[in-house]
């Protein structure tokens, strides 16, 4: 198992490193990325190396806050699981899960 890093690289860059699964993810997590301060974001979550559903959930609430704040936000190098999740979970026409 991998630990999970947020890095906020500029105002428009994170990268996501390590596993977004049920040990990783938290409320903690959750708050590592401020969408008052940023508007425009790509998470890039090429490193992510496990997922699950728990990954899943995060990814729904940062969209959330993104729309709160608007923030425009993407992702890019979605884990094929992920994409599986989401497409299972019925966001397969959901923006920012079309990979």
């Amino acid at each position: 198992m991998a630990d999970l890093e947020i890095h906020v690289l500029n105002k428009e860059q994170v990268s996501i490193q390590g596993d977004l699964t049920f040990a990783t993810v938290n409320a903690t997590i959750l708050k590592k990325i401020d969408f008052s301060q940023l508007k425009q974001i790509n998470i890039d979550l090429a490193q992510v190396e496990n997922s699950d559903s728990a990954g899943l959930a995060l990814m729904i609430e940062w969209i959330k806050l993104a729309k709160i704040n608007k923030a425009t936000l993407g992702f890019s190098h979605i884990p094929a699981p992920l994409l599986t999740l989401a497409q299972l979970s019925g966001l397969k026409n959901n923006p920012h899960f079309s990979g």
